[in-house]
C-alpha cells in the first residue's frame, strides 16, 4: 500500500499558511499600522515557503479536494481588510499588456490568496495524508498560475504604505475611511452563519 509523506517544505508551507489565515481572521481594527507591518512580514514568508515546495515528482492522481471557503466567508474577509486599508485599498497597477493602468484592490488580492490558502489549511486539519498531499499540489499550482502574483501586488502596495512616508504624522483614524462594515470577529461571523443555516431547517 502506497503511503504518502509530506516533505518538510510542504509542512512549513502549511504552517505559514495557517499563520496567514489567522492574521486575516484576527481583529486588528484598533491597531491598523501594526496590522500593515504584520502583513508586510508574513506575505514574503508565505511566498518563499510556497516557492520551495516541489510538486513535480508527485505521483498523486489529480482529483478535486473539498472546498471550505464559502462566498460569504470570502466577502467577509475582503470587506474586513478593505475597512482596515480604507483609502489605501484601491491602487493603480501598470501592466505591459495594456496601455492604461489597471485598478487593483489590496483586499481583493489578499482575499484571493486567503481562499486557496484556507482551503489547504482546512484539508490539512482533516488529517488524511493523501488528501493533504493533493491539496498542497493544487494550492502550489494555483500559486504559480494565479495567487502568487496577487500576493506580490498586495505586498508592493503595503510596502509603499509603510515605507514611503504615507503614514507619517497621520493617525489611524484620519487616514482610513470610516469603517462601514459591522465590527465582528471571524468567529462571530461563522457563528451567525451557522445560526442562519439552522433557522432554515
Amino acid at each position: 500500500m502506497h503511503t504518502t509523506h509530506l516533505s518538510t517544505q510542504a509542512i512549513e508551507f502549511i504552517t505559514v499558511s495557517l499563520a496567514y489565515c489567522t492574521a486575516l481572521e484576527d481583529d486588528m481594527s484598533e491597531h491598523t499600522t501594526m496590522y500593515f507591518d504584520k502583513l508586510s512580514k508574513i506575505l514574503p514568508l508565505l511566498f518563499l515557503k510556497a516557492s520551495l515546495v516541489d510538486t513535480k515528482n508527485s505521483n498523486e492522481v489529480y482529483e478535486d479536494v473539498e472546498k471550505f471557503v464559502t462566498e460569504h466567508e470570502y466577502e467577509f474577509i475582503q470587506a474586513k481588510i478593505a475597512s482596515l486599508f480604507g483609502a489605501y485599498d484601491n491602487y493603480l497597477e501598470v501592466s505591459e499588456e495594456v496601455d492604461t493602468p489597471i485598478m487593483g484592490s489590496i483586499s481583493e488580492d489578499l482575499a484571493d490568496v486567503y481562499q486557496d490558502i484556507k482551503d489547504l489549511v482546512m484539508n490539512a486539519k482533516v488529517g488524511n495524508p493523501e488528501v493533504v498531499s493533493i491539496a498542497v499540489k493544487i494550492c502550489i499550482e494555483n500559486f504559480q498560475q494565479y495567487w502568487g502574483q496577487k500576493l506580490l501586488s498586495a505586498l508592493k502596495q503595503i510596502h509603499s504604505i509603510l515605507y514611503n512616508n504615507e503614514l507619517e504624522n497621520v493617525t489611524d483614524e484620519s487616514i482610513l475611511q470610516k469603517n462601514t462594515v459591522k465590527k465582528q470577529t471571524f468567529s462571530d461571523f461563522l457563528r451567525d452563519e451557522e445560526d442562519d443555516y439552522s433557522n432554515l431547517l
